[in-house]
């Protein structure tokens, strides 16, 4: 989660393909981002998308990570405005409800209304 002036900076978006799960499972390929300046992540269905700070961002440095893995290629790269990402992703966040052992246990923030069947973990994402 970003904080402070991070959560209204400027940030290039990267989408990766990756067509390897392994890879992407084994976290080295973000490892080796986060080296070239890549402060989150986001996967989905054979997609690594990086966020890295427009001002640190070198398409050469993401190249040269990539270059380095068959079956690895940059797809698309922008530059998001600058937004306030707490506020975003807090307006995303959906409580989640856990069924173990017979027994309900939902996840929510603060902000969401409290339940009155089984147990409840509150948290406050920032």
């Amino acid at each position: 989660m970003l904080t402070g002036n991070e959560a209204s900076e400027t940030y290039q978006s990267v989408r990766i393909r990756v067509r390897d799960s392994a890879l992407l499972d084994s976290g080295v390929l973000t490892e080796l981002l986060a080296e070239a300046g890549a402060v989150g992540f986001a996967e989905d269905d054979g997609v690594l998308t990086a966020y890295i700070p427009a001002d640190i961002y070198s398409p050469e440095a993401v190249e040269s990570v990539v270059g380095n893995f068959n079956g690895v290629a940059v797809e698309r790269s922008e530059c998001l405005a600058p937004q306030n990402w707490n506020e975003l992703w807090e307006s995303n966040f959906s409580p989640l409800l856990l069924e173990v052992g017979g027994r309900t246990l939902r996840i929510r923030a603060s902000f969401h209304a409290p339940t009155v069947e089984g147990e409840e973990l509150v948290i406050d994402p920032r």
